[in-house]
């Protein structure tokens, strides 16, 4: 590794572990800016932590990963863009962060870098994501505070907390 890459996988673990506590935050307080501004910077926690990774894993050769991790930063702002206005939150923005996190957290879930619970969770967290962008796209009105809702971020904690753990690990994330 080289010597300007010595802290990335401390960097990159931050960054999630602020996706978590800022998403968690926005999850128990209630409407309004206060939220919208923790979603957005959840969010950008989130696709900052994303985007290093992908650099990562290309660079290490681990190129189907790093798809994966690129396809999240995509579906990632569209779910900044979605929140962007508290008065008026964007389904069709959120249904394509949606959309795009099935392949995306597939592709990481498929791929055999991480712990085997860490995989299961990107993997089962795209039922409750597909669902609700099946009932986006069928113009179904989605209840933001539903249990499928919830179980799909659960699942998405789930895969940070695992990816955090790989990255905080010694020898580094190879």
């Amino acid at each position: 590794m080289k010597n300007e890459d010595r802290y990335l996988n401390n960097i990159a673990a931050v960054l999630f572990i602020s996706a978590i506590i800022f998403n968690v935050v926005a999850a128990i307080i209630h409407s309004g800016r206060i939220q919208n501004i923790c979603w957005e910077i959840g969010s950008l926690a989130a696709v900052s932590g994303y985007a290093m990774m992908a650099g990562k894993l290309i660079r290490e050769k681990h190129d189907l990963l790093a798809v994966g991790f690129n396809i999240l930063v995509v579906a990632e702002a569209f779910a900044m863009a979605s929140v962007a206005n508290p008065e008026r939150l964007d389904e069709a923005s959120f249904g394509a962060c949606l959309a795009l996190y099935i392949p995306g957290f597939l592709i990481i879930g498929i791929y055999s870098h991480f712990s085997w619970w860490s995989r299961m969770a990107c993997i089962l967290l795209c039922i409750p994501f597909g669902i609700e962008t099946f009932n986006i796209l069928n113009g179904i009105k989605i209840d933001y505070t539903s249990a499928l809702q919830q179980a799909g971020y659960i699942l998405q904690t789930i895969v940070f907390i695992g990816w955090i753990i790989k990255l905080l690990k010694r020898p580094q994330l190879k």
